[in-house]
């Protein structure tokens, strides 16, 4: 490939080939806009709440990705040392706050919290 002096792609580059999954993928996404009328994917949507309402953090996490965008991570060095690790407690209390389901827990928090290790409430 040639370059010009200010490192762009000289005149008459030939570039790459393209994507060359573009076509199919173009045909698929017709086939989803033909097939996915308001009230499907109403009911789509409905389906991610309860799935989220019950415990499922994928769902949730797609959901919040979708309504407010992705969230991005400031790395600040100040105050470092003022920062430290949630506890188990705290783990506990923010699976709590977003309803998941003690079984949708990590291993090692579900199996502290059952055993009576970690205080909590249990979810009816």
């Amino acid at each position: 490939m040639k370059r010009s002096l200010n490192g762009h792609f000289a005149k008459g580059n030939p570039g790459g080939t393209g994507n060359p999954f573009s076509k199919s993928v173009n045909r698929l996404r017709a086939v989803i806009y033909k097939e996915a009328s308001p009230e499907k994917m109403t009911r789509v949507v409905r389906a991610m709440i309860k799935a989220a309402e019950g415990g499922d953090m994928t769902a949730a996490k797609e959901l919040f990705d979708r309504v407010w965008g992705k969230s991005h991570q400031s790395i600040s060095t100040e105050d470092v040392t003022e920062r430290r690790a949630p506890t188990d407690e705290e783990w506990v209390a923010f699976y709590q706050a977003m309803g998941a389901q003690v079984d949708n827990w990590p291993a090692h928090l579900r199996a502290k919290f059952l055993a009576g290790k970690i205080n909590g409430r249990m979810k009816e």
